[in-house]
């Protein structure tokens, strides 16, 4: 039953972190991805159970625990609730940004693309008749 209530309370922080760290676009894909890592992390488990159990079976409760202590020490010191107590611009106007910069270079890229179309098809037809074409 414990059980069960910690893993309740854990959802909403972990909810709200994906929120203020990913747009809206990216928020599917780390939602599944985070979503994913439960089953990851019990095979994982399993997996590693597996092997300590020939040694201690003690060690089954004692190596995931102490590797858990070592996770959330890690998660206290780097993980930060919003981009903005970093310094870091909000997520939707950098998304909003990012997006503006990657439509640019899309056109940009198009353009050039017609462009090198356009020559070869020039030098081409200038080959082709034989007469003032490099080949």
């Amino acid at each position: 039953m414990l059980n069960g209530w910690f893993q309740g309370i854990g959802f909403p922080p972990c909810a709200r972190t994906l929120t203020h760290w990913f747009s809206t676009r990216e928020r599917g894909t780390k939602f599944g991805i985070w979503n994913t890592s439960h089953s990851i992390g019990a095979a994982a488990t399993l997996l590693l159970c597996s092997g300590l159990v020939m040694v201690n079976w003690r060690l089954c409760f004692l190596v995931p625990g102490a590797l858990a202590l070592v996770g959330a020490a890690f998660l206290l010191q780097r993980l930060r609730d919003r981009p903005e107590t970093l310094g870091l611009p909000e997520i939707e106007a950098y998304s909003a940004r990012t997006l503006q910069v990657s439509r640019s270079r899309m056109l940009r890229t198009s353009a050039h693309l017609a462009r090198v179309r356009t020559l070869r098809i020039g030098k081409g037809s200038a080959g082709a008749g034989g007469a003032g074409g490099t080949a």
